[in-house]
This record gives structure tokens, sequence and C-alpha cells, in this order.
């Protein structure tokens, strides 16, 4: 994701800001590197030092989550090392324990599993997170299946779906009452699960198209879900409730409908912010709850939408060239990005609420 954190004279402090006071987010949790081993610090957004809150005896951390409220954070042990650029191996056999800990309080709930934890989310109204296990033993070259859980208080977990396939992506809706998901192999369909349901049912599907990444607007009214038909993709603007096409954002053939790695909407379900590719072509865009294009193009490396700040109409976004992890505010008024923090030291990096 982001990099905030810096070593000064021996003491973790955040560093580097380019914006000012009221543009910026109080507080950031991150994953830094020290003395050879993970750590999770939190600390305010300027040269104070910041709190070390657990340090891996494991070779690494990923997958850094924090709750709305900004009173827990969530984030995987990972058992092997990393590879020659530094980042975790790719990804099966390698996550063994989900941790979640208070920030204040520093008290930690460990979820194991018998397979690997691939992905965590706290659901937006606070409380239990969706987490992603997919089997222990996967087909050889390809993904294994996967099991949706939502972890609740203490050590709780409910099993919402087993699936017979890997999921592409699973979220949400903007409530919270709600649990979707996309499949890989049944990927003609958007998915959705609520508490009283029996089994999930399909919220909407069309015959010969692709769904696979998806956000819900925080106001349960529209759903945004990139979609690939023959050799285009562009993002379907539905009505949540009943699946209602309301728009279309056509990107054309020079994307692929697997190609956008994140989706985050303002809080006012006003604006979208997506990003699509990887590597130094990655590009940023904004679009209206019409689909109207607001923000167009936006060249940033290994870009990541992580969040919004309402008191700023601003998006939060990560980035990375290989040597520096940056996080970047992007501005939906002036339509500009600004430089938050740069600093090689940072492995992963959140903006706490």
């Amino acid at each position: 994701m982001v990099s905030i954190l810096a070593l000064v004279c021996g003491a973790t402090c955040f560093n580097g800001s380019r914006t000012s006071g009221a543009d910026r987010p109080a507080r950031v949790a991150a994953i830094v590197r020290l003395g050879g081993r993970d750590a999770v610090e939190v600390g305010p957004v300027d040269n104070r030092p910041a709190r070390v809150l657990f340090v891996s005896t494991a070779t690494s951390l990923s997958n850094l989550a924090v709750s709305p409220d900004g009173s827990s954070v969530a984030f995987m042990l990972i058992t092997r090392p990393r590879n020659e650029t530094g980042n975790p191996p790719s990804p099966y056999g390698c996550r063994d324990q989900l941790l979640l800990m208070s920030m204040k309080a520093g008290r930690i709930r460990r979820f194991a599993t018998r397979g690997e934890w691939m992905d965590v989310m706290w659901n937006p109204n606070g409380g239990d997170l969706l987490a992603v296990e997919t089997s222990a033993e996967p087909i050889p070259d390809w993904m294994g299946n996967d099991t949706l859980w939502l972890l609740g208080s203490g050590n709780a977990r409910r099993k919402v779906v087993a699936l017979d396939e890997p999921s592409y992506h699973c979220g949400f809706s903007g409530s919270g009452n709600a649990i979707l998901y996309t499949t890989t192999d049944h990927d003609d369909a958007v998915w959705i699960w609520k508490p009283g349901f029996r089994k999930p049912r399909k919220l909407f599907d069309e015959a010969g198209a692709h769904f696979s990444w998806f956000a819900v607007s925080p106001d349960d009214r529209i759903i945004a879900v990139l979609v690939g038909e023959g050799d285009a993709a562009n993002i379907q603007f539905r009505r949540f409730r009943d699946g209602t096409i309301m728009g279309s954002a056509h990107y054309g053939p020079e994307v692929a409908y697997t190609s956008i790695v994140s989706m985050v909407w303002s809080s006012d379900s006003r604006c979208l912010c997506c990003t699509e590719g990887s590597g130094a072509v990655a590009k940023v865009w904004v679009y209206t709850a019409d689909a109207k294009l607001a923000v167009s193009r936006i060249a940033l490396p290994n870009a990541v939408v992580t969040g919004w700040i309402p008191s700023r109409k601003t998006f939060v976004l990560s980035s990375g060239d290989g040597f520096f992890v940056s996080l970047w505010l992007l501005s939906v008024e002036t339509k500009k990005l600004s430089l938050l923090f740069r600093h090689p030291n940072m492995v992963e990096a959140v903006h706490v609420p």
C-alpha cells in the first residue's frame, strides 16, 4: 500500500508531509521493517514518534486494515520469506493467521485456519470483519476454493458461504447489512448474502458478461461493477436494489475486465475513485454517481485507492515505484494530486479514520 514512517535517531517517526494540516489525516497505521522484522505502528502525521503495536516473530506481515472507528487494526501473519523484490510470496502456503488488535489496549485476537487467509475487510458500520479463506491444497498452477467468514466478537466466526471455486472480489454493501461477491468461474453474476438467507442469491446476472471488481455506494443506492463483454471493458453503475443499469463508463479494448485493482466511493456517494493496471503505467480515474468522468487517467505507479477524507473532499491513494512507497491525496474539486509522504522503509500503510 503506502509508506509513512522514517527512522530518525533510533526512533520511528512519521515524516515528510507536503500538505497543510487541514488536508491530511490525523493518524496513520503502517507496517514498517525494524531490525529485519516487520512491525505494526500507529502515529500522528507529523514528526512526533509513532507507537509500536506489534513486532512479528515470523517473517512478515501483510494486508493491513483499520476499523471504521479507528480503534482496531487487522493484519495477516505470513510465515514464508519475502521474495527478492521484498514482497510476500504469491500467495499460497504463506498466510496462516489473521490478527486483530486494539490500538488503545493492545489486546490481540488470533484467527487460525487450516488453509490460508487471503483477504480481510471491515464492515463499514464497524463490528465484524469479512475474511476470505482459501483451501490448503490449491489446484496446481491455479487457485484453491474459497470460504467467506464473518469474524465477530471474541473469537466467534460464522461461515457465510463455501465456494467450489475461487472468489474474484467480495465486500460489504454500503450499510454493512449485506455481503456481495463475484467468482472467477461463474463470473456472469454478482451474488449477495444477508443474515437470514439460507444461501447466497444472485443480485443480478448478464449472459456473456464477466463481472469482477465492484463497490457499493455508502447510501446503498448504486453498485459500480467492472464488466467485460467481448474485448471491451466498462464500469456499469447499477441500482443496488434490483440491478437495473443506470449508466456505464466505457474503457474500451485497452483495459481488461480484470485490470481494476481498487474502488472506493466518497462518503456522500457522489464520486467513485478506481485504479487500473499495475506497475509504472497504473492510472487513477474518478467518476460521478451518474457515470460521468470527473478526473481522467492520472498516472501513478502501482496505485491503490485506500480511503476518503470528507472534510477536504479528497481520496487517499498509495503508490510504489520499487524504491519508495508513497501516500497521496487526490482532490475531487481541483483534480490534482498532492504528496503526503514518501519514504523507503514502509511495507504498507493506511490512514486512520
